[in-house]
């Protein structure tokens, strides 16, 4: 099944008009070091310390191997309109972890249906918990956390933009809050 079937099954499934869904092909996905040295310089608070952010992530070269076995997937994109209110809920990692269920919902289709293979990431990393458990622990919540798009490797802005998707540095209308599946 190709990237465009799996956007038709999941459409069937989305409710929410905030949700678009874009399928891309594999050749649109580029791994690059430069992409997670941004999880580093400067450092995102999660770094070294999510236990799905970097460097707790697998290498570049094994995701960019892995990454060949799959066919494409579907960029998931959760649109708010700005506002001052709506910055305060970011703060508080609503619409992130908003965007963290419903990839985990669109990913449980996509296995039973497409390929079970299939898997999800999402911008910024996973913030279902307060605190991350220690590299050591099993997570908490481990079907509904997933990796951060970026601590793969991969720079969603160009994607989304070649996509079709605005985003805006800085935000003055809309904020896009990203998701992937692959497979």
């Amino acid at each position: 099944m190709s990237a465009a079937d799996l956007v038709k099954i999941l459409q069937e499934e989305n409710t929410d008009p905030r949700v678009k869904l874009i399928p891309f092909e594999i050749a649109d996905i580029k791994v690059e070091e430069r992409v997670r040295l941004k999880c580093m310089i400067p450092p995102c608070p999660s770094y070294g310390r999510g236990k799905f952010c970097p460097p707790n992530l697998p290498d570049l070269d094994f995701i960019r191997s892995a990454l060949k076995g799959y066919q494409g997937g579907a960029l998931v994109v959760l649109t708010i309109p700005y506002s001052e209110g709506v910055m305060e809920e970011v703060k508080r990692e609503r619409p992130q972890n908003e965007l963290m269920k419903l990839i985990g919902k669109f990913e449980k289709s996509a296995c039973e249906k497409i390929n079970h293979l299939a898997f999800g990431l999402t911008v910024g990393g996973c913030r279902l918990c307060e605190d991350c458990v220690s590299r050591d622990e099993p997570c908490r919540k481990p079907l509904e956390a997933h990796p951060g798009i970026t601590g793969f490797g991969i720079d969603i802005t160009t994607v989304a933009r070649k996509l079709g998707v605005r985003v805006e540095w800085p935000v003055t209308t809309e904020l896009n809050f990203m998701g992937m599946l692959f497979v």
